[in-house]
């Protein structure tokens, strides 16, 4: 299994020419989920909403999507009851 760290649109030149549809699939899905991720995050009261910073597209004959997301708590930003 190959994989390649994504984080500018130059990255995508590194998947081999026959890859690049069904990781441009892979990353349009992570995208959506990131973006339902951050409105959550939104409507929580978390001001600055999910920040994506880039994925790692495994080349594994899978549509196996894995997304890690990493939200910061800060009591700072919260309403008081």
């Amino acid at each position: 299994m190959n994989s390649y760290k994504i984080e500018t649109f130059q990255d995508f030149l590194k998947v081999p020419p026959d890859k690049i549809e069904k990781c441009l699939s892979q990353f349009s899905e992570a995208v959506i989920m990131a973006s339902h991720a951050n409105a959550l995050a939104l409507a929580l009261g978390d001001p600055k909403g999910v920040e994506m910073r880039g994925m790692v597209w495994n080349d594994d004959e899978e549509d196996k999507l894995t997304i890690t997301l990493q939200f910061q708590h800060d009591k700072a930003t919260q309403p008081n009851p």
